[in-house]
């Protein structure tokens, strides 16, 4: 399989774009959501770009599993929270998160357009279909 890099310099540039779309939204989040793994780093540097607290999620798809502290939030119609992850690929394991824990706004940093979750925030669109490369973020590769 191909790798795509995915470099430091892409990332602070990606993190930069998704923080101006969240601030051009508007839009105030109370929490930002991280899964596990490739949501975390992202997660934690818009958490401190945004100053909103962050909450890190060990998401398991096949077995529904989180945090309670997400379930708790979730089920709170005042609390808005938003779930980041590096990649919105196949889109099972943001689809289940967001079918098990209800609405959220989602970020990614790379979105393939085939497959049915559409992000709130993302930084660059793929189409898996004419781009079947492994995307490598840098952080993978340390």
């Amino acid at each position: 399989m191909n790798k795509h890099p995915y470099t430091f310099q892409n990332y602070k540039d990606g993190i930069n774009i998704l923080y101006q779309q969240i601030i051009n939204a508007g839009f105030k989040y109370d929490y930002i959501v991280g899964l596990s793994r490739g949501g975390l780093i992202p997660g934690v540097a818009l958490s401190h770009k945004l100053d909103i607290p962050f909450i890190p999620v060990k998401w398991s798809t096949t077995e529904k599993k989180g945090n309670l502290e997400v379930f708790d939030l979730a089920d709170n119609p005042r609390v808005n929270l938003l779930v980041v992850d590096d990649i919105l690929d196949s889109g099972v394991t943001m689809k289940t998160f967001l079918d098990y824990h209800g609405k959220m706004d989602v970020a990614v940093l790379i979105y393939n357009v085939e497959q049915e979750v559409v992000p709130n925030y993302f930084v660059k669109s793929i189409h898996r279909s004419s781009f079947p490369n492994w995307i490598d973020f840098w952080w993978e590769t340390i």
